[in-house]
């Protein structure tokens, strides 16, 4: 096998050093501690770029010092973070041959209260009164990252070792709905969709091309600490169930399963097995969409009984009907080969059962400083808007119509009430007249801004890391050597 992936390697090897040649001369490189990793879906515009926005299994990273006001950066998308081959995997951006990271993870941190943080794909809509649902509504969504205003009752262990049932989200910390905007598309440079056009310069590069990217994992701890695009932690990850590499590793692997790739690989890095689909208790036509690991003693092989996981099932796995489960809800395991169990049901995260989690991360709950709040992106009130869909358009003088009872009738609805008169007559169609064509303007709220948790590990837990990696190098520098017989 590691033949074959060396030849597979020097196919593709020159197109990574161009990507990195490239990505190292960008106006807007990416910088050392570049926090928040994230990966791109497959129908995300920004990887349809040359180097070094062209591949769905790079790691990419917020754009710090970026998204002022809701604007890009500069560049086409994100700025890379870690690179694939980094991790063992393969760009491979050759027509139907493209690798696509679906979950990241580093090792998390053991708690029983989590703050959740979660991404959706292009097709979720979300709960009505959500900031989900409130971005969907300006397409926004999917390249977006959410956050639980609240925290769980307890950890994965009490639901998987203690028999108890899903658990909840308690809360809210701030006041407002149960789930937030975290951090807006623009804050990782990714395309963006937001009206008016001084937001939105991006030109699709293919004709009729969807024009959103799609936030398809994330993580907020920083996997690259020194700046050298690669991980300097173990880094646990799924993989599309048609990614090609998938077919390198002996005997096969499947979207199912979860590998691993050590820290500081070396130059030809290869990842391995974590845990396979069967350990999980899934099918191997089942997808592992979301993803985080608590590898308990760090060997980065999953110890039944010991390790665990929550994750999230892409549409279409069949133990999402086996099971009563929807791709919204997020799954526990302990690798013992039993079937998963429901761990935060769709309903906490404000989602629906039609809806699907694309990615997903926790960070121990110590206060409200663990949640990780966005300035919030607000509206000014657009008169006339009478669907609140952001633009003054023909679909709010079909509201007004439908409500039209005319002067001191009561209407069914009070949405086309445009003057405030407590009716909704001919004063209000020309209200809607008069604004027709405008589109909101979207201001930054200063309610909400609250210093993340997540771009740098709180003191306590960024020292049991060292501490963790400090033993780790030595554990792995004596197998080395007793390898090479020294």
């Amino acid at each position: 096998m590691q033949r074959k992936r060396g030849i597979e390697y020097l196919q593709y090897g020159g197109a990574l050093l161009l990507s990195f040649i490239a990505a190292t001369a960008n106006s807007n490189p990416p910088p050392p501690l570049q926090p928040d990793p994230i990966s791109l879906d497959l129908a995300s515009p920004s990887v349809l770029w040359g180097p070094p926005y062209s591949s769905t299994a790079f790691v990419y990273g917020e754009a710090l010092g970026g998204g002022a006001g809701g604007r890009d950066v500069g560049g086409p998308g994100p700025v890379v973070h870690v690179f694939s081959n980094s991790f063992g995997v393969g760009p491979l951006v050759g027509p139907n041959s493209r690798n696509n990271v679906d979950g990241i993870s580093n090792n998390e941190i053991p708690a029983e209260q989590f703050v959740f943080y979660f991404s959706v794909d292009d097709q979720s809509v979300g709960m009505a009164g959500t900031h989900v649902n409130h971005q969907v509504v300006r397409q926004q969504a999917a390249g977006d990252r959410f956050v639980t205003n609240g925290f769980t009752i307890w950890g994965p262990p009490g639901v998987l070792f203690g028999g108890g049932p899903p658990t909840a989200i308690t809360g809210p910390v701030f006041a407002g709905p149960m789930n937030l905007l975290s951090a807006n598309q623009t804050r990782y440079n990714e395309t963006p969709t937001i009206q008016p056009v001084q937001f939105n310069t991006f030109v699709s590069p293919v004709p009729g091309a969807t024009n959103i990217d799609d936030m398809d994992a994330l993580e907020i701890t920083p996997l690259d600490l020194n700046g050298d695009f690669a991980q300097d932690m173990p880094l646990y990850f799924s993989l599309d169930a048609a990614s090609p590499d998938l077919t390198l590793v002996p005997g096969g692997a499947t979207g199912a399963d979860i590998f691993v790739a050590p820290p500081v690989p070396p130059p030809i890095a290869l990842f391995n097995l974590y845990a396979p689909f069967a350990m999980l208790g899934l099918t191997p036509q089942d997808e592992v969409d979301a993803l985080a690991v608590w590898d308990r003693n760090g060997d980065m092989q999953a110890a039944p009984g010991v390790d665990y996981a929550i994750f999230s099932l892409a549409p279409g796995s069949p133990t999402l009907v086996q099971m009563g489960f929807s791709p919204a809800d997020v799954l526990a395991t302990a690798f013992t080969g039993a079937v998963p169990k429901l761990y935060v049901p769709a309903a906490q995260l404000g989602l629906l059962p039609t809806d699907n989690i694309d990615g997903l991360d926790v960070e121990p709950f110590a206060g409200p400083a663990s949640v990780e709040v966005w300035e919030e992106i607000i509206e000014e009130p657009l008169i006339g808007d009478y669907n609140d869909n952001g633009v003054v358009d023909a679909a709010d003088y079909v509201m007004w119509r439908e409500t039209f009872r005319g002067p001191g009738i009561p209407p069914p609805s009070l949405v086309a009430d445009g003057d405030g008169d407590g009716d909704v007559d001919e004063h209000d169609y020309e209200v809607w007249r008069a604004h027709f064509g405008q589109t909101a303007v979207l201001v930054a709220g200063s309610n909400v801004d609250i210093v993340a948790s997540g771009g740098i590990p709180e003191p306590t837990a960024f020292y049991l890391i060292c501490v963790y990696y400090t033993i780790m190098f030595f554990v792995l520098r004596r197998g080395v050597r007793g390898a090479l017989g020294r």
